[in-house]
This record gives C-alpha cells, structure tokens and sequence, in this order.
C-alpha cells in the first residue's frame, strides 16, 4: 500500500518556487479553490504530498490539492500562498487514483470537515506514528481527506482523513487514518516483509480473529513468509477445529505486538503431499512456541553437524506444526503425534541437500528432537565467485564486496550456536556494509548469497 509512492505523479505541476512559499492548512486554502472553480460545494477529496522541512508534523502544506465534481467530472485544483492571507488558485489535471484508499471522484466531504492540523495532532498522538518516526526517516509523505474505499480501515465511503509515509530507503510504511470529525483513529505500520514474531505471539490475535478460544490444529509459515532459525515469521497460519470444520487465519506482524489477521480458505489438504492432518483435535494448551522448538532443533548433534558442512538458505525454510500423517513415518513418529517439523536447502559447494527438523509439540514422558540430511543433487560446478570481507576482526562493521560484479542477493549471520542475528546490512549491488556494532565478541559466520550461489566466511568480532 505505497500511496504516498503512486500519489507522487502529482507533483509534476510542481516547481521549484515552492520553496519560497508559505505553508498553511487545508482549510485555509479551500476558499481559494472554491472560488477559482466557482463553485460553494465542498471538495469531494484534498490532499497534499509536499511539506517543507520540520512542518509535516504540523498539516501546514507549502500547496493543497482539492477535487470537486462538477457536472459528473472532476475538477482539480492546486492552490498555494505566494505571501501571507494571499492565495494563489491554478488548474490541476487529475491523474490516475486508483490506487488511492479514498475516492476522487465522490460527494462533498462534510462542512465540518476537521481541518489538517486537527488531523495531524491526532496521528503524532499515536503511539505507532511515535514508534515508526523514531525509527525512520521519511522520504515521501501524504496527507489527504476523501471517502474511503473498501480496502480501507474505516467502512466504505466513510469521510475520512488518511496520513500515508515512506521512509527514505522504500522499505517501511505508515499510515493513519481517522474519521472527518476525528474520531475512529488508528496507525499501523509495515515493515517490508512484515515484521517477524513467533507463532505463540500471535495466537492470542488469530484467536481472536477466529472468534475462538480453542488451540490451533494445525499452524506453519505460508506463501512467501519464511521462518529464520530462530522460528520467527513475519506471517503465520492459524487452523482452528470448528464443528466439521476448520478456520484458517492468516496472521501478519506489522510491528511489536501489533497484527493483522484474515480468514482465509483452506485447499483440500488430503492428498499424500500433506504430512499433517487438517481436521484434527487441537493442540495441549501453552505448546504452539516455535522459537523453543527451534531452540531444541539447533540443539541436535544432526543439526550442528549439517550447518558446519552446509549453508541454510533461509528463503527456502518452512516450519509447520501438526498431527503426523503415515507420510512421516520415516521421521520416526507415530501417526496422530504433534510435532513441529522444519525443512529448509542446505547448500555447500557444488552439492544441495535437504534438512529436515521435527520434534515434539505436546508435553510427553519421551520428548525427542532429530534432524536428517538428504542429499538432493549437485549444481554446475562453474567458477565461483570470490567474496571479500574485511576489516577481520571488526568492532564496529566491515565491508562485503564480489570481486567479479555480482550482485549480493543475501546475506544471513549466524553465531556459533547456528542462530540467526538480526544485523543491519546497507547493500550497493556486489558491495555491501555489514553494521555488527551490537554483536558481543566473539566468531560468526557470515553467509552471502550471489550470483545464485552460497559462500560463507568467518567474521571475528573484538570488543
């Protein structure tokens, strides 16, 4: 939902003289706009994606955009303030808004529209617009007032006002949203990806959203949400028993502790490819904690074994919990026997092989955790690429680069315990900084993924 990114087409009426203009509301400039279209009606949409620096916090604009349907067209305007209590109205072609969450062309929004600086001193209020602006810095901003459609937070053509923000590298978003006369307010921010969080995190919200109090029967990470080998996910599903049936709830990390969830149909899973049963009984109350399972999978000598030989390519990984089907047999658990079970492709050289996790899901007089290597095939022996990471040691970071141009697709940090650290990376296609300034000492290893390839180095932090 990158509005403010789409919004930004607007601004190629936009010049530079701007800048020697002086901000003001929304409101404020609505009767230069009415009078300019010569019309009394309110607008049927407003916004503004340009302020000058220190001031969007306030809702004052350097310009304001108005829409107003006049004889069943859109009429747009764009209005500034050349000196104070003067105002400067001036046509504006309309272009594509589809993928805004207001409508353009729609009714009047109320007179008693809240004006923006009311709509702003709302949104900074939140505790979410704190949390996102303390930790980015905005790129492009937009701040606009319509009737929402319905992939919107509020019901459809509800008039409301809506903040949008990306920050500078395109990789996170916010966006607020309240009533026209501020009430039914809310923030939510996204992480690109989603945000990570275990699946015990987000069963009380999938819960929830199921309308239900019973413990999941089946759970694991889906589509292009993948576990690390902590078990965090930035996206899990929830399938709950209901009647003869099941809910299934899609749940989403968008920031600590806040969610977003969506019912979701379940394909028949009853072919031999599924190694779990869907219609199950629910799970043993307080076992659905994938970072513990995790934990005890990394704790198998299997386990350690494989990752010194072999490099988890994470984007492949997937971590399901269910009640075992005969397929699993080979696992060595019973059929109807609660497991979480964890796979992922090893890489090493010119060979893959397939790394399999499992381990109890549900208190028993014999727990146990295994892992197994299956060694699928070899890849094209060509030249590799040779990977530079120096300084080694570090304290504070080191630089990554490929000495033959390919560009870095990935890079994944693991401890001696085979843990994922999340560590802050910059990365400029074959040359990368890698920022370990918040690793204790000691050695990691540093995975890197180019050119469609593995390679792995030692990193030795120094404190």
């Amino acid at each position: 939902m990158l509005y403010a990114t789409k919004y930004g087409a607007l601004l190629l009426c936009v010049t530079a003289s701007l800048m020697a203009q002086i901000p003001f509301t929304a409101r404020q400039g609505i009767g230069a706009a009415k009078e300019f279209v010569g019309t009394t009606n309110t607008p049927s949409a407003l916004g503004t994606s340009i302020f000058p620096p220190g001031t969007a916090a306030t809702g004052r604009s350097l310009m304001w955009m108005y829409a107003f349907m006049l004889n069943d067209q859109v009429v747009g305007v764009q209005v500034i303030q050349p000196t104070n209590g003067s105002f400067q109205a001036s046509s504006l072609s309309t272009p594509d808004t589809s993928t805004l969450p207001i409508y353009i062309n729609a009714v009047p929004l109320p007179e008693d529209l809240i004006d923006s600086d009311s709509a702003m001193a709302i949104f900074t209020a939140n505790d979410v617009y704190r949390q996102w602006t303390g930790r980015h810095s905005a790129g492009q901003v937009l701040l606009m007032a319509g009737r929402m459609r319905d992939q919107g937070p509020l019901p459809l053509g509800t008039p409301a006002w809506v903040f949008s923000a990306t920050d500078i590298g395109n990789t996170s978003e916010l966006w607020c949203w309240c009533k026209y006369d501020g009430s039914m307010s809310g923030c939510q921010m996204m992480e690109q990806g989603g945000y990570p969080f275990s699946a015990h995190d987000g069963l009380e919200f999938a819960q929830g959203a199921a309308n239900t109090t019973e413990q999941p029967c089946l759970i694991g990470t889906a589509g292009a949400a993948h576990p690390d080998t902590n078990g965090l996910s930035p996206a899990w599903v929830y399938v709950f028993p209901s009647g003869d049936s099941v809910v299934a709830v899609y749940t989403q990390g968008l920031a600590p502790g806040i969610f977003h969830a969506t019912n979701v149909p379940l394909d028949d899973t009853s072919s031999n490819d599924m190694p779990f049963y869907v219609r199950a009984t629910a799970f043993q109350s307080g076992w659905i904690n994938s970072t513990a399972a995790m934990e005890r999978m990394r704790q198998t000598e299997a386990y350690r074994m494989l990752i010194e030989e072999f490099y988890l390519d994470t984007t492949t990984a997937m971590l399901f919990g269910g009640r075992a089907r005969p397929q699993l047999a080979y696992v060595g658990v019973s059929e109807g026997t609660a497991i979480w079970l964890f796979t992922a492709i090893g890489v090493r050289d010119a060979n893959t092989a397939q790394l399999v996790c499992w381990c109890n899901m549900e208190n028993t007089t014999t727990p146990f955790a295994n892992c197994l290597r299956i060694l699928n095939s070899a890849v094209d022996r060509a030249t590799g690429t040779i990977l530079v990471l120096a300084p080694n040691p570090t304290t504070d970071g080191a630089i990554m680069q490929t000495n033959d141009g390919q560009p870095i697709e990935q890079v994944t940090v693991y401890d001696v315990h085979g843990r994922v650290q999340l560590v802050p990376l910059l990365s400029y296609g074959s040359t990368a900084w890698l920022d370990v300034q918040y690793l204790s000492s000691g050695t990691y290893s540093v995975v890197v993924k180019a050119g469609g390839r593995f390679y792995r180095q030692p990193l030795n932090v120094v404190r």
